[in-house]
């Protein structure tokens, strides 16, 4: 698969300096049909990523301030529908991406809005990739140049090559020019559009008042002592501990998911030894606050994750190396508790399965083969499970995964597949002592071994394992 394009900022981003010249600016210049913009946020832009724009632009003007005038209030930016209805016109209208380009749509007649653009490949269209200083040609990525000219005046009479083409994106995202400062924000974007040689998509963002004009600053200057910057009560985006999946993708980076507090899935990652990267939103709303994710490795660089949403469906996301996440795909029938735990895991080096236990208390197998997509998941055994009874399961030996669950009665049940066989239906085993659909965390020890653990009624640690093809 192709990566992002990853050339320098005058092709993979593009910013509108209003009063100053743009060589190759089209006339063409569509704004939203209509003086009321559509419900929601006016755009093809998800409300998680609407909100998450906005917030991103705030946070780096509360930077910015506090480098170039800390006794300066804040001039926050809100969304604006119309704004973003605005910006969905001229990302859909071809002008706008022609040549596999960017070009910008005309100061005259779109209401002299400012005017950020950035293009990618491949899709799904990932709008906050656009203020993500970690990618290159991001408008954020110009922050180190802004600084390197110190909150310098826009460069009105320069040929071309003038210092707000160096950093005109990043001065727009936190223009707080007294003479027109920037308070409201809209963006949209389009998929399946020619970027390069390639196709990708295309994200427009408009400002109001628009800025990049000449002769101003961004950031007014002041002096006098630092005043210290308020820090607002901001609400932990997760409740208490919720659960998080983690897995490894490839030698070098770790990837963690969770759900938030209003039902979106996040993503956090780690490099090296870097620091881990603040969590991510993506996808839609449609999880239960902090329900369990689960997540695999189905082949080099290729991670999977699992989750039950309000409905009680599965859903799929998927990430390829350094691509963002792709949103949640629904699929089978709704048979499960909302937010039901998941296990999953690799049978083999093309095959991943994943069980669940749904409102009757049934065991349910779901797999996917390769790039295949996943089978509706398939009832087995006897109901007598806890509805949504978390499941371990782990890979004895090639071919082979083991499953385990604890019943209504506190009985341990073991499980398993081997190869394309059909799951065995659950086998009770020892004492009733752990509390119905108890949690179970299995292991596999050595090449033939596996171990369980799980603390019983008496809140005692109780260990079971197995050898080869002998009973637990």
């Amino acid at each position: 698969m192709c990566g992002l394009i990853a050339f320098g900022p005058a092709q993979a981003a593009s910013a509108f300096a209003r009063g100053l010249s743009e060589p190759g600016s089209t006339a063409k210049s569509p704004v939203c049909a209509t003086s009321v913009p559509p419900p929601g946020t006016g755009s093809n832009v998800s409300a998680a990523d609407a909100d998450s724009l906005v917030r991103a632009h705030n946070d780096a003007r509360r930077a910015a301030l506090q480098k170039y005038n800390p006794a300066l209030a804040l001039v926050s930016v809100t969304w604006d529908p119309k704004l973003a209805c605005d910006a969905q016109a001229w990302a859909d209208d071809p002008a706008s991406s022609a040549g596999g380009g960017l070009h910008h749509s005309s100061r005259d007649t779109n209401g002299n809005e400012g005017e950020n653009l950035f293009d990618a490949f491949p899709g799904p269209a990932r709008p906050m990739m656009a203020m993500d200083p970690s990618v290159g040609f991001s408008w954020m990525a110009e922050k180190p140049a802004f600084d390197a000219d110190g909150n310098a005046p826009v460069n009105s009479g320069a040929p071309a090559g003038t210092n707000f083409r160096l950093w005109g994106h990043y001065s727009q995202i936190v223009w707080m020019s007294p003479e027109s400062a920037t308070t409201r924000i809209g963006c949209g974007f389009t998929e399946n559009v020619p970027v390069a040689k390639s196709t990708g998509w295309i994200l427009v963002c408009r400002y109001a008042a628009a800025g990049n004009i000449g002769g101003q600053r961004a950031i007014p200057p002041g002096g006098g002592s630092p005043v210290p910057v308020p820090v607002p009560a901001v609400k932990p985006p997760f409740p208490p501990g919720v659960p998080v999946a983690m897995a490894k993708q490839n030698d070098n980076l770790l990837t963690a998911l969770a759900v938030d507090r209003e039902g979106f899935l996040n993503v956090a990652w780690v490099v090296g030894t870097e620091p881990w990267h603040d969590p991510v939103r993506f996808g839609p709303a449609v999880f239960p606050p902090g329900a369990p994710v689960a997540m695999a490795k189905q082949k080099p660089d290729l991670l999977t994750a699992l989750a039950v949403d309000k409905q009680g469906f599965l859903n799929v996301a998927w990430v390829v190396g350094t691509q963002p996440w792709h949103d949640p795909v629904r699929f089978g029938p709704g048979v499960f508790p909302p937010g039901a735990s998941v296990a999953m895991a690799k049978q083999n080096d093309n095959l991943l399965t994943a069980l669940a236990v749904d409102r009757d208390g049934f065991l349910n197998v779901a797999w996917v083969v390769g790039t295949d997509p996943w089978h509706d998941p398939v009832r087995f055994g006897p109901g007598v499970f806890p509805a949504g009874a978390p499941v371990a399961m782990a890979n004895q030996k090639p071919d082979l995964l083991t499953a385990l669950t604890v019943d209504r009665q506190g009985f341990l049940n073991v499980a398993w597949v081997v190869g394309t066989q059909p799951w065995h239906d659950p086998v009770r085993f020892g004492p009733g002592v752990f509390p119905a659909g108890a949690p179970v965390a299995m292991a596999k020890q050595n090449d033939n071994l596996l171990t369980a653990l799980a603390v019983d009624r008496d809140g005692f640690l109780n260990v079971a394992w197995v050898v080869g093809t002998d009973p637990w």
